[in-house]
C-alpha cells in the first residue's frame, strides 16, 4: 500500500472512530482515556493483520465508538474474510454481537462452543439440567443397589448362603467401579479409553454437573455519620482549562450539588470532560474559576479510570509490593491484617495471592 493510501485509510479509520480534523494532530498523551483507546484501535485496524487480538477494546469507548467498532468488525467479514479476530471482553452485548465462536477458560482449561454468547449460555443451562437429572437418577439407582447389597449380605450371613454373598460382592464391585457416565457426548455408549483417555481408577468417569462461577462479594462500608446536615459537595460556576492559552475550556459554568445517599451518573461522549469533572470534584484538579464546597466530615474514596496503569507502574517500581502490603500502606494501621485479608478475599485475592504474589504479576482484573 502506498504512503498516500495509508494516510487516507488512517484518516478514514480515525474519522470512523469519532476523531475530528482538529484532533488528528493532537499529542497522544494529551488525549483522554477514551480517545487514547480509539487511537490504539485505529493503529491496529490500519495494519490489516492476519490475526487481530483485541483485549477489552470497549473499556473506554462511548456508545458511538462501540457501535462503530461493531460495524467495522462485521464489515471485515466482507473486506477481510481471512482475518481472524480474537476478542477478550466483559462487554456481553459486544461479544454477543460480533463473536461466532466462544472459547471458555475455566479451571485452567479451555473448552469451545460454536455460536455466540447467548447460544452458549442457553446450552450451558441445558447441560446443567441434563447432567443434574442424570446424577440424581444415578444416585437413586446406587441407593437402591446398596440397599439390595446390604440385604443380600445380611441374608447370606444368616443362612450361610455363598451365592447371596457372591452376588452382593459382584454388585458392590459394579457400584464402585462402573457407576458414572453411561452415555458419551455423541450419544453413544460411553467407553472410558475412547471418550476420556488417560489413567483412571475406575471404568466410568464421575458425572460432574456444570456449576456457575461465584462472583466477588462486595460489602460497602456504612457512610460516615454527619453531625450536621448539608450537601456533601457542591460546585458553583466551575470553569476549567488545562492551559491558560487554551481558548476552549474543558468545563464552563458547571454547577453541581451532591447530597447524602445520592447515586449520580455522569454521561457524555469521549473527551467531553467527564474525568476532568470527577477530578475537580475529588480535589485532584483545581478549577480555573469557580467555588468548591465540601462537608467538614466528608471522606472520599476515588477509583480512577487509570488506576490499573498506576498500580502497574507502582508494581514495577516496588517489585516486592503485594496486594496485602499495598492495603496495609493505604490504611496506615486503621485495620489489622485479618480484616484486610477478609476484604481482599471477598474480591478474589485470597491466601497467598494476597500476601505472596507481587502486584506486578497480578492480572488487570485482579488489580481492579
Amino acid at each position: 500500500m502506498k504512503l498516500v493510501d495509508v494516510e487516507q485509510q488512517a484518516r478514514r479509520i480515525l474519522f470512523g472512530l469519532g476523531f475530528q480534523e482538529a484532533g488528528l494532530g493532537k499529542d497522544f498523551t494529551a488525549l483522554s482515556g477514551g480517545w487514547r483507546m480509539r487511537a490504539l484501535l485505529a493503529s491496529i485496524l490500519l495494519q490489516q493483520p492476519d490475526v487481530m487480538i483485541l483485549d477489552e477494546p470497549t473499556n473506554f469507548l462511548d456508545l458511538l465508538g462501540v457501535v462503530w467498532l461493531e460495524t467495522y468488525l462485521h464489515q471485515m467479514r466482507e473486506t477481510a474474510p481471512a482475518t481472524t479476530v480474537l476478542v477478550v471482553s466483559h462487554d456481553r452485548a459486544f461479544v454477543n454481537a460480533i463473536c461466532e465462536e466462544i472459547v471458555i477458560l475455566r479451571d485452567q482449561q479451555l473448552s469451545y462452543f460454536r455460536g455466540n454468547l447467548a447460544a452458549y449460555e442457553k446450552d450451558f443451562e441445558a447441560q446443567k439440567l441434563y447432567w443434574g437429572r442424570m446424577k440424581e437418577a444415578q444416585e437413586r439407582q446406587i441407593a437402591h443397589m446398596e440397599a439390595t447389597i446390604r440385604e443380600n449380605v445380611k441374608i447370606g450371613k444368616k443362612t450361610n448362603d455363598d451365592n447371596k454373598l457372591r452376588m452382593a460382592k459382584s454388585r458392590q464391585k459394579k457400584v464402585n467401579d462402573r457407576m458414572g457416565i453411561q452415555v458419551s457426548a455423541k450419544g453413544t455408549r460411553f467407553k472410558l479409553n475412547r471418550d476420556l483417555p488417560g489413567f483412571h481408577p475406575k471404568a466410568r468417569a464421575e458425572i460432574e454437573v456444570p456449576t456457575d462461577e461465584k462472583g466477588a462479594s462486595m460489602l460497602l462500608p456504612d457512610a460516615t455519620e454527619l453531625r450536621f446536615p448539608g450537601p456533601l459537595c457542591s460546585l458553583e460556576g466551575i470553569l476549567f482549562r488545562y492551559s491558560p492559552r487554551d481558548p476552549n475550556p474543558v468545563l464552563n459554568g458547571v454547577d453541581l450539588v451532591v447530597h447524602m445517599g445520592d447515586r449520580v451518573g455522569i454521561m457524555g461522549l469521549n473527551g467531553s470532560g467527564k474525568s476532568t469533572l470527577v477530578r475537580v470534584l475529588v480535589g485532584g484538579l483545581q478549577p480555573t474559576q469557580g467555588k468548591i464546597s465540601t462537608h467538614a466530615r466528608l471522606k472520599v474514596g476515588y477509583y480512577s479510570q487509570h488506576a490499573v496503569e498506576e498500580l502497574q507502574e507502582q508494581g514495577h517500581n516496588e517489585l516486592e509490593l503485594t496486594a496485602l502490603g499495598l492495603m496495609m500502606k493505604e490504611v496506615d494501621g486503621a485495620l489489622n491484617e485479618g480484616d484486610l485479608r477478609g476484604l481482599l478475599s471477598g474480591f478474589g485475592l485470597a491466601g497467598r495471592i494476597a500476601s505472596d504474589v507481587p502486584i506486578a504479576r497480578l492480572s488487570g482484573g485482579q488489580l481492579v
